[in-house]
């Protein structure tokens, strides 16, 4: 090969290279769990001998619908906000 297709063959490549975009890639978010009540919000009260109480919030992220309730430790753990009811 002599220096002139070296040439050819170098801005060849350039052009090439310069050609391809580098389009960024999207994060994928994963598909909204439809059957999940999502726990976005609650509150805690301690009482004396360890016992306690409080309200939460969820949220189902298909129908934006919210709802309350109350907990006790008596009866249920304490809501995890960002896990399913």
């Amino acid at each position: 090969m002599n220096k002139l297709q070296g040439y050819i063959a170098g801005i060849i490549l350039i052009l090439a290279l310069s050609a391809c975009k580098d389009e960024p890639i999207e994060p994928t978010t994963p598909p909204p769990n439809c059957n999940c009540d999502r726990y976005i919000e609650h509150t805690i009260y301690y009482l004396p001998g360890g016992s306690q109480f409080g309200d939460w919030i969820t949220i189902n992220d298909c129908t934006g619908i919210q709802t309350n309730g109350s907990w006790n430790s008596n009866y249920q753990e304490e809501p995890v906000n960002g896990e399913c009811k």
